[in-house]
């Protein structure tokens, strides 16, 4: 399963957003729920998209003139042992 990190365009609503993900059967949240600084209320994430759709929901979010940004976010890296 993969994760998506979206940034929404400045100015975009919020509302539209939850709709849009809502047509492609994804569920946007915000990647920092209990803030309102104005440099973090534009990100959120969706996840558990199965892997094969990952990059169509990116390309989906991408083109809707609501998202200043989209990306798959990468796995973490293993911890490299001494």
């Amino acid at each position: 399963m993969k994760a998506v990190v979206v940034i929404l365009r400045p100015g975009a609503a919020v509302g539209e957003l939850m709709r849009l993900a809502k047509s492609i059967g994804v569920r946007v949240e915000p990647m920092h729920p209990d803030t309102q600084h104005e440099s973090l209320s534009p990100y959120f994430t969706v996840e558990e998209i199965p892997d094969d759709r990952a990059v169509a929901i990116v390309d989906t979010l991408r083109a809707s003139g609501l998202v200043e940004s989209a990306y798959v976010r990468p796995a973490p890296s293993a911890a490299k042992k001494p």
